[in-house]
C-alpha cells in the first residue's frame, strides 16, 4: 500500500509542474524523485 501511494504521489506530482518549469527542469526532478522513491523503498 505504502509503496503504490509513493508511486502515484511521484507520479502526480511533476506533472502540475510540467506547465510552469518546462521539460528541461522536470526530467531532472523525476529522475531525482525516482531515486528517492527506489532508495526508500530499498532500505
Amino acid at each position: 500500500m505504502v509503496a503504490r501511494r509513493s508511486r502515484v504521489v511521484a507520479l502526480s506530482v511533476p506533472v502540475p509542474v510540467l506547465a510552469p518549469t518546462g521539460l528541461g527542469q522536470l526530467i531532472p526532478a523525476a529522475i531525482a524523485a525516482a531515486t528517492r522513491i527506489l532508495a526508500n523503498l530499498g532500505a
